[in-house]
């Protein structure tokens, strides 16, 4: 009934072709873009027509482009779907007009919003899904959207608390008091974490409900283990997995994001990827972050592990990061910035979700950590040397949760080690940590080294005294042992890489000293090995080429096999000196040191 406080509305849409030429209007409720008889006039519209959607929900099937001059405008009751692997480019203008737009997700793939070189208005209410597979698995994870409102972990990546069979993470906490925190009292240990830069340090989260999956500025990064979609139940928490969707609502992040001064110097800083798009990490512009990325790849080990890339020469699969992804950069200057750009997108989206390997480039040595699980070698952890000299690439290890593999230098970790070849030789000091009694092996290939003539290179292992001929043209297997002696673990295993023969296996016989790593950074300590020498004391000298002693310490052995550490003063030049080393009766063994 019409009265006298009765207040009526009314809206304009185009419902014919007379009323908006040149435009398809959908006319139907649910259904396919590429259904013809789903539009007026009748036709699947195409990058030249004006779309209006103000009624019903199109399911765009097909990757469909917004030309410049075009528009695509959501209104009134309309509502979009975008199909798992198709893309909508916009080059004209998209208004979506506040109202639901969703990007679906599957195991087929995700859909994707692709480059923006005109408009987007109006993307407020837009869900994004990420399809995880079934698989116990550490995920680097984000979402590419913005907002202040309904924006924490719980509310989105577990549905408000909502049960389900097939989409959100269960997330626990021992301990963990479920209603307040929306963490299942469970596990062994809290199954998301987020990166502290300034301690270079994981955190756990005590709650998903005061946590924000994005705000108002950007999008969150977090590491989730995830195994089975949310419950209350306590499902997949401590076994078994099942494949989920995780679903997150808000406002779609679009155009130039910048970062700044994100991270201090000499440290990692997790970002997650801000587009609803694949990104090619080779094209983004960045000042005062390295050419490394460290990305995670669930496919490695147990429950995942990190690889790197190079921005510079890595392929583009090894560089591409998924919608929903997030990646590590290393800052090696405290004056940072990280520039994401519209034409950084890529098309399409990778069913693998992480990639599993790299390109590899001339001058490098690839390790790789093995654990054997069920009798098979599975890839734990890697870590990889590169001859270019100077600092460049040179990346500090990210550590892992797990088992650990890195380059030991000047007391420190490195995941990319930058070293330099002295006439052919090299000394590279391994370290292996957070290893249990298990069995491992390690992968090595040097096949894409430019060695000279008559080099050859050997692993040493300083646990079972022994050396290994490593080939230069493929991949060396080396199984070993990890026991309840902290010998077994720790800096066992050095490549080196000489000049000349193969030595004999007695190491005591062929190599009494060394230095690692050798080059020696100027003013740092040097690393001196004793390898089975009795104990006592010992006179260690430096010489110069031409025979200027520079340095003298007298240190004590305790016997055995021991490194002992020993500052360099500040006063050497770059090049090459003598080590002498002297025991008590005045037996002088001399080993080659580089300074750089």
């Amino acid at each position: 009934t019409i009265n006298a406080n009765t207040t009526l509305y009314a809206r304009w849409a185009p419902q014919s072709i007379a009323e908006a030429p040149g435009s398809k209007i959908w006319v139907v409720g649910s259904g396919n873009w590429t259904t013809a008889s789903n539009w007026l006039p009748s036709g699947v519209p195409t990058s030249s027509d004006n779309v209006y959607i103000d009624a019903g929900s199109p399911i765009l099937n097909q990757n469909h482009t917004v030309a410049s001059g075009q528009s695509l405008t959501v209104i009134d009751q309309g509502s979009l779907t975008i199909n798992p692997t198709v893309t909508l480019t916009i080059a004209g203008n998209a208004d979506f007009n506040d109202r639901p737009v969703t990007l679906k997700s599957t195991s087929a793939g995700t859909a994707a919003i692709g480059q923006v070189t005109g408009t987007l208005e109006g993307a407020t209410n837009v869900t994004v899904e990420r399809y995880i597979s079934a698989r116990r698995r550490w995920r680097a994870l984000t979402a590419p959207l913005m907002g202040s409102t309904n924006n924490s972990i719980f509310y989105n990546w577990q549905n408000n608390g909502t049960p389900s069979g097939s989409t959100g993470a269960i997330m626990w906490k021992l301990g963990a008091n479920e209603s307040a925190t929306g963490l299942y009292n469970g596990g062994a240990a809290t199954s998301i974490l987020e990166y502290n830069s300034a301690g270079n340090s994981w955190t756990a989260l005590s709650t998903t409900k005061g946590a924000n999956l994005f705000t108002s500025s950007g999008n969150n990064a977090y590491m989730v283990f995830v195994t089975g979609p949310y419950n209350t139940s306590g499902a997949n928490v401590t076994s078994g997995a099942a494949a989920t969707t995780l679903s997150a609502k808000g406002e779609l992040i679009s155009g130039t994001v910048t970062y700044t001064n994100v991270a201090g110097a000499t440290k990692f800083y997790m970002f997650g990827n801000p587009y609803a798009s694949a990104i090619n990490l080779k094209t983004v512009d960045r000042t005062g972050f390295g050419n490394t990325a460290y990305i995670w790849n669930p496919g490695l080990a147990s429950v995942g592990g990190w690889t790197s890339v190079n921005m510079n020469t890595g392929s583009l699969a090894g560089n591409t990061i998924q919608s929903g992804q997030a990646f590590f950069l290393y800052a090696d200057n405290a004056s940072n910035s990280l520039v994401i750009e519209e034409a950084d997108k890529l098309s399409g989206s990778n069913t693998t979700y992480f990639r599993t390997e790299e390109n590899k480039v001339d001058g490098e040595m690839n390790i790789e950590l093995n654990k054997y699980v069920d009798g098979k070698a599975e890839l734990y952890d890697m870590t990889t040397v590169t001859y270019k000299g100077g600092n460049a690439d040179r990346l500090p290890k990210l550590a892992q949760i797990y088992e650990n593999l890195s380059v030991y230098q000047n007391g420190t970790d490195f995941g990319v080690a930058n070293r330099t070849l002295v006439d052919g030789e090299d000394n590279v000091q391994l370290r292996i940590w957070q290893m249990n009694e298990a069995n491992y092996q390690l992968k090595i290939n040097l096949s894409s080294m430019k060695l000279p003539v008559g080099t050859t290179a050997v692993l040493v292992d300083a646990f079972l005294n022994k050396e290994t001929s490593l080939s230069l043209t493929g991949d060396n297997l080396v199984d070993f042992s990890v026991t309840n002696n902290t010998a077994s673990s720790g800096q066992r295993f050095r490549i080196v890489l000489r000049r000349g023969s193969i030595p004999v296996t007695n190491i005591e016989e062929s190599q009494p000293y060394s230095i690692y790593p050798n080059p020696v950074a100027k003013g740092a300590a040097m690393q001196l090995q004793f390898s089975n020498r009795a104990a006592g004391k010992y006179t260690v000298s430096v010489f110069t080429f031409t025979g200027v002693r520079v340095q003298q310490s007298v240190v004590t052995h305790s016997g055995g096999t021991s490194i002992l550490s020993l500052k360099l003063d500040g006063s050497y030049s770059a090049g090459s000196y003598i080590v002498e080393v002297m025991n008590s009766v005045g037996e002088k063994e001399q080993v080659k040191m580089v300074v750089e």
